[in-house]
């Protein structure tokens, strides 16, 4: 039981670092597509969409 403990203790440690490295991508992606949205809307196009999309982003994140 123990050593069951101890191997899955010692995954989830070796897991961290790449959850957070997801995590980061993850948040990368979405502002990338947030600030393409907002330029998009800079240029006087899509602006609705932006304000929807921001509004659907903002309370996953």
């Amino acid at each position: 039981m123990v050593f069951i403990l101890s191997i899955l203790v010692s995954t989830i440690i070796l897991f961290i670092p790449l959850i957070k490295v997801v995590g980061i991508l993850w948040l990368l992606i979405v502002m990338g597509i947030f600030i393409f949205l907002a330029k998009q809307a800079w240029d006087g196009k899509y602006y609705q969409d932006v304000t929807k999309y921001s509004l659907g982003i903002f309370p996953s994140l």
